[in-house]
C-alpha cells in the first residue's frame, strides 16, 4: 500500500489551517481529541506521528533512548498498531518506515475508510 495517502491526508489538514507535521502546543485541544480516534488518539495525532516517522525513522535508529520528543510519536504508533513500547521507548520496533502499516490501520485496507477517517476528523475540527 503506497503512503500517498498519508500526505493526501496532511494536504487536506493543511487546508483547514491546520499543520499537522509537528506537535505544538499552539493546536487546539480538539486536535487532540476530535474523532475519528484510534487507539484514544485522534487522527491528526496519528497522522503526527506517521509523518514524523517517515521523516525521521533513520535518526530513531541511530538514537537510543528516544528523545522525549521522539517517544511522543513512538508511543503513538505503538498503541495504534499494537505494539508494547517501554515506558523510556528502548529497544523500540519503529527505526524504519512505518508508514504503510499506520496507513493499514487508518484505512483498514480501503481508501474509503481513509477517506471517512480523515473528513470526520475535519468536520470535527471546523467546528471550532
Amino acid at each position: 500500500m503506497s503512503t500517498r495517502p498519508i500526505a493526501l491526508a496532511a494536504s487536506c489538514c493543511m487546508d483547514l489551517g491546520f499543520h499537522p507535521l509537528k506537535f505544538t502546543a499552539s493546536k487546539p485541544t480538539e486536535w487532540f481529541t476530535s474523532q475519528a480516534t484510534f487507539a484514544g488518539h485522534s487522527f491528526g495525532v496519528v497522522l503526527d506521528a506517521a509523518a514524523a516517522n517517515f521523516r525521521h525513522h533513520d535518526e530513531w535508529a541511530r538514537t537510543e533512548p528516544p528523545s522525549e520528543q521522539q517517544l511522543r510519536s513512538i508511543t503513538v504508533m505503538g498503541d495504534v498498531l499494537g505494539k508494547t513500547i517501554a515506558s523510556d521507548g528502548t529497544r523500540h520496533p519503529f527505526r524504519g518506515n512505518a508508514c504503510p502499516e499506520i496507513l493499514l490501520a487508518l484505512s483498514g485496507g480501503s481508501f474509503e475508510m481513509l477517506n471517512e477517517h480523515l473528513f470526520a476528523f475535519a468536520r470535527n475540527l471546523s467546528k471550532l
